[in-house]
């Protein structure tokens, strides 16, 4: 499995729990782990473009 995808998944996860009441840190730093797995999954990409 790649590893923006498991960054993203994890993401993902944790944003739910964010919303889920958990706590708004958890919502934030779930949206910063998802925003950071899609501009290495981006960065991929071109890597394999080229």
């Amino acid at each position: 499995m790649p590893l923006w995808l498991i960054i993203t998944l994890v993401g993902v996860a944790l944003v739910i729990a964010g919303f889920a009441g958990l706590g708004t840190i958890l919502l934030w730093l779930g949206l910063i782990i998802v925003l950071t797995g899609l501009v290495t999954a981006v960065l991929a990409q071109r890597r394999i473009r080229r």
